[in-house]
């Protein structure tokens, strides 16, 4: 006896396509954070770089001892923009995650639940519980029937 059920395929491929999409949506959120760990630390490296020339071009003991105190507060300054820059990438990082998350999970849905439909897969325990509740409906219709007969007479 065979069956014409392609359900479980359908429904397999829906879940390794979702597993497949979120795979690739973590890869390209790793890559926009690397992207950012990169720029930062070439960032940060071009400026120590500059520091150690200013450093070198220094002529008198008095601007040797203000460097330090000039390249704290000038640091503190590019640690505030470059965490407010962090803080508006993390949040389109997350936007653009949270975006593509959500179509995949609605795209599985449509996937999946495709084949429970009318005019899908036929699913034997759909069947069975259409016949269940089918055994019950006569027995209330009947019992309606004889209460409106009980108060007529």
């Amino acid at each position: 006896m065979a069956t014409n059920n392609a359900f479980p395929f359908d429904l397999l491929r829906a879940n390794i396509e979702l597993h497949l999409r979120v795979a690739q949506l973590l890869h390209e959120n790793s890559q926009r954070w690397l992207g950012l760990a990169s720029r930062v630390s070439q960032e940060g490296a071009g400026e120590y770089k500059a520091e150690i020339e200013n450093l070198g071009q220094t002529s008198t003991w008095q601007t040797l001892l203000a460097l330090p105190a000039e390249a704290f507060w000038r640091q503190v300054q590019q640690r505030f923009a470059d965490a407010q820059n962090a803080t508006q990438i993390a949040i389109e990082n997350q936007a653009a995650f949270t975006q593509g998350l959500q179509q995949a999970i609605q795209s599985w849905q449509k996937s999946s639940i495709g084949g429970i439909e009318p005019g899908g897969a036929k699913l034997p325990f759909l069947d069975y519980f259409g016949n269940w509740g089918a055994q019950w409906a006569p027995a209330e219709g009947g019992a309606a029937k004889k209460k409106g007969d009980a108060h007529v007479g």
